[in-house]
């Protein structure tokens, strides 16, 4: 089911009920850990945060007026979360993982395929890390 958010800026948080940040070699955080900031959005690229129970892409090109669209896959079970045919934002619903239970998120700027990436994919972000919350 896809969702429109409105943007709110590359940021993202770390907070007790998870985990956020970035896999493949780049910066993480966790519930102890500080803020995440993802790295700046630029002309032609997208960023991919966590904001509350929600993961947020934002880029800096609206994809209204283009053949493009914005979209939200989650790696870990393979389904498209989001996807925005205009903006230059897109958000999931709510998301609730169990205890102890990961999953990574990537954004793209491209096809409205429902298998990623979607092809012609124009912009990929890099893959986000939402956990539930830990215990023990």
């Amino acid at each position: 089911t896809a969702a429109t958010a409105g943007a709110a800026g590359p940021t993202g948080t770390a907070d007790a009920a998870g985990t956020v940040g970035t896999t493949a070699g780049r910066a993480t955080g966790s519930a102890a850990g500080p803020v995440i900031t993802t790295p700046p959005c630029y002309l032609y690229s997208v960023c991919l945060y966590r904001d509350g129970n929600t993961m947020q892409m934002y880029g800096l090109v609206d994809v209204g007026p283009t053949q493009y669209w914005n979209s939200i896959f989650d790696v870990t079970t393979g389904q498209r979360v989001a996807l925005c045919g205009t903006g230059t934002s897109c958000g999931t619903g709510q998301i609730w993982l169990g205890y102890n239970v990961c999953h990574e998120y990537v954004a793209y700027r491209g096809g409205s395929g429902t298998t990623a990436p979607p092809a012609p994919v124009v912009a990929t972000s890099a893959t986000a890390l939402f956990c539930g919350p830990r215990l023990g």
